[in-house]
């Protein structure tokens, strides 16, 4: 199976910092206050958790000595990890809908297309 590299500069990390280097123009409804503030707990807590257990993952499957059973286990694990990854950027983008004007079409398409490959394979 192809591991393919997750960027810590992810799409929704761009997202946090766009967000934290705009000046407030208005004051935020508290509706989107509350958004903003689970959109970056999600991304503080959980995305950088995903990450690092998605660079573990990696890092076991090119072990020597693994038998074959416990490399697709580890496999496994790696394209959930991934998964959960997309699914992560796909709710913040949910959360932060105005975000999406500056991300790539491709890109959505792409997180979008892992995180239903790692539901199911």
């Amino acid at each position: 199976m192809e591991t393919t590299s997750v960027q810590p500069a992810d799409a929704s990390s761009q997202l946090v910092a766009r967000r934290e280097s705009e000046p407030a123009a208005q004051p935020m409804a508290p509706a989107s206050a509350e958004r903003e503030r689970v959109a970056s707990a999600l991304h503080d807590a959980v995305s950088q958790t995903l990450f690092a257990a998605h660079l573990l993952a990696g890092t076991l499957a090119r072990a020597d000595g693994l038998n074959d059973s416990a490399r697709g286990q580890v496999q496994t694990l790696e394209r959930l990890n991934r998964g959960a990854l997309a699914e992560m950027r796909m709710m913040l983008f949910e959360l932060q809908p105005e975000a999406l004007e500056s991300v790539r079409l491709a890109d959505l398409l792409h997180h979008a297309v892992e995180a239903l490959a790692g539901r199911g394979g």
